[in-house]
Parts: C-alpha cells; sequence; structure tokens
C-alpha cells in the first residue's frame, strides 16, 4: 500500500481569529482534568506557561488550582473571548 504525502497548511492569525469568534469558549471537562491531574500532580504554588491558550480554558483550569499561570496566543479573538469569560 503506498500512500502520498501528507498536505499540511499552517493556520495564521486571522484563521484563529475567525474559529474563536465562531466556537465559544468551553470548560475543561471533568474527565481531562482528572487525566492531567493524575500525570501531573498540580498544587498550588507551581508555574505554568499555556501556549497557544486559545479561549484560556487550561489556563483557567490551572489557575482554579492555585497554579500561577500565564496564558499567550497569536489570536487576538481568542484572547478577547478568554477575557470576556473573567469575571
Amino acid at each position: 500500500m503506498t500512500t502520498g504525502p501528507l498536505e499540511s497548511r499552517r493556520l495564521s492569525a486571522s484563521d484563529w481569529n475567525a474559529w474563536a469568534a465562531a466556537v465559544p469558549p468551553t470548560a475543561v471537562s471533568p474527565a481531562e482534568s482528572a487525566l492531567f491531574r493524575e500525570a501531573v500532580h498540580p498544587r498550588p504554588g507551581m508555574t505554568a506557561v499555556d501556549l497557544a491558550c486559545g479561549t484560556g480554558g487550561w489556563t483557567r483550569q490551572l489557575a482554579s488550582w492555585g497554579i500561577t499561570v500565564t496564558g499567550y496566543d497569536f489570536s487576538d479573538e481568542a484572547l478577547r473571548s478568554w477575557s470576556h469569560t473573567v469575571a
């Protein structure tokens, strides 16, 4: 069996902006949270960087566990969506 080359396309910030504008931010699911906690054993006082944080679901989850976390993303719209969900 032969396969052809995989096609890939790098998404631009405007592609991600369109996605973030169309998709509401979602919380981390209990299953995802449980798997992460089992693998990492997060505890207050830890520090994390959330690269490509999107709308910040994991950034908020980590912060809720007492972790000092900073999220970065190149989609302005995703970050804007994230800032509107923080009370």
